[in-house]
C-alpha cells in the first residue's frame, strides 16, 4: 500500500505542477480555458484507457500490452528528443 500511496502522491504533485506551468503559457483570460481543455483531454485519456485496459488486455495479452507501452514510450523519448533538437537550432 505504501507503494500505491507514493505513486498516487507523485502523479498528484506532477500534474499540478504541469498544469501550473501550462497556464503560465497563455494570457489571464484564456486561462481558464486552456486549464478546462487540458483537464478533459487528461481525464478523458484516464476514461478511455480504464474502459479499453480489458479488452485490451484480453486481445493481446500482458506481453502485448508490454510491447505497447515500450512503443509509446520510445515514441514519447523520440519525439521530445526531436522537440529539443529543433529548439536548439532555432
Amino acid at each position: 500500500y505504501v507503494g500505491m500511496a507514493a505513486v498516487g502522491l507523485g502523479w498528484s504533485m506532477a500534474f499540478l505542477s504541469a498544469t501550473t506551468a501550462l497556464t503560465k503559457l497563455y494570457p489571464p483570460e484564456h486561462r481558464p480555458k486552456v486549464q478546462a481543455l487540458n483537464d478533459v483531454v487528461v481525464f478523458g485519456g484516464v476514461t478511455l484507457a480504464t474502459a479499453l485496459s480489458s479488452t485490451v488486455y484480453d486481445s493481446v495479452g500482458w506481453d502485448g500490452v508490454l510491447y505497447m507501452c515500450i512503443g509509446i514510450g520510445a515514441f514519447g523519448t523520440i519525439a521530445a528528443l526531436a522537440n529539443l533538437a529543433m529548439r536548439r537550432r532555432a
